[in-house]
């Protein structure tokens, strides 16, 4: 073990603090026993030196020297967590290099098919080429992906191009989004974000879309029935003349969301039980079906938690 090495960090200087003590101490025990009188000299009471005794001094210079060693640990391990972080890192940024020299192929590979195929050859090789791809992305990259296959009119309508039925687009990130008439029917969408996405007329049945982003989007005529979206937050979102038959919307934040003459439920069924669906979710100032604007209890209280939180927040 190297006492006397550079120091590395910070656990290094103070190594060096504590063998500079260390010497100090051993020095005085030495002068100290060769010299016992110069302690009581007058011109060194300053120092205090004359209440220490021969122990202590001894004691001083061993705790300092169990102290730099104690240190000197702390620094040899400190240098290699630091190793050990720079290395991960370093990996991380091997492996997004990798994911997204991997995206850009077959995004490539992907336009290569739909330039070289007719328009109704495309969809399988470029479902295939979509699905491969897919595990390597993240959230951007599957941002990128829907909307380039969306852009070339693969995703539009209720019968696509491509079907993606059971494809795993959950985390996406799409900033703009601009997928009206998008079909996305029955895909995990899980944690998607989509904040202000424009979704009008979009296919969106039996999608998971639990615990996503989704405020002041524009779903206006969607077909969202089926759909789990437990969770998600729409607020100031419009939904007007969507169909959330047999929905979940557990926790749902509908704050500011404009429902007005969306479908909750079949023909047959009651009106209370229609409004009986939304009453899982959070409504603040939400307009229903029938334009009246309603603050449901969970409403209530998430303006309470909210007003709580706020009110922490600036006494912190």
């Amino acid at each position: 073990m190297n006492l006397f090495g550079k120091p590395q960090n910070i656990w290094g200087w103070v190594r060096i603090l504590a063998l500079a003590v260390t010497v100090v101490a051993i020095a005085w025990t030495g002068i100290s026993l060769f010299t016992p009188g110069l302690r009581t000299l007058p011109w060194m009471a300053w120092s205090g030196t004359s209440s220490f005794s021969l122990i202590q001094q001894i004691e001083l210079a061993l705790t300092a020297l169990i102290l730099s060693i104690a240190f000197r640990l702390m620094e040899r391990e400190t240098v290699k967590m630091d190793a050990h972080r720079a290395q991960a890192r370093e990996a991380r940024r091997a492996a997004a290099a990798l994911r997204k020299e991997k995206k850009e192929r077959a995004f490539e590979a992907i336009r290569g098919a739909l330039a070289e195929s007719k328009e109704d050859a495309a969809g399988p090789k470029v479902l295939e080429l979509a699905r491969e791809v897919l595990p390597d992305l993240d959230g951007r990259g599957r941002g990128e992906l829907l909307c380039l296959l969306h852009e070339n009119g693969l995703l539009s309508g209720a019968d696509p191009q491509v079907e993606l039925t059971g494809t795993d687009f959950s985390h996406a990130v799409i900033y703009d989004a601009k997928l009206e008439g998008i079909c996305l029917d029955s895909v995990d969408l899980t944690n998607i974000q989509m904040d202000e996405a424009q979704l009008a007329n979009s296919h969106l049945a039996g999608v998971n879309m639990s615990i996503s982003f989704l405020r002041n989007a524009d779903l206006r005529g969607a077909t969202l029935a089926r759909s789990n979206l437990r969770k998600t937050r729409f607020e100031g979102s419009n939904l007007e003349g969507a169909d959330l038959r047999d929905t979940r919307l557990n926790d749902a934040n509908l704050m500011r969301a404009n429902l007005k003459n969306c479908i909750l439920s079949d023909a047959d069924a009651s009106r209370v039980d229609s409004l009986a669906l939304l009453e899982q979710a959070i409504l603040v100032d939400t307009i229903l079906p029938d334009g009246r604007k309603v603050t449901n209890d969970k409403g209530r209280e998430f303006l309470r938690q909210k007003e709580m939180k706020e009110s922490l927040g600036m006494r912190a």
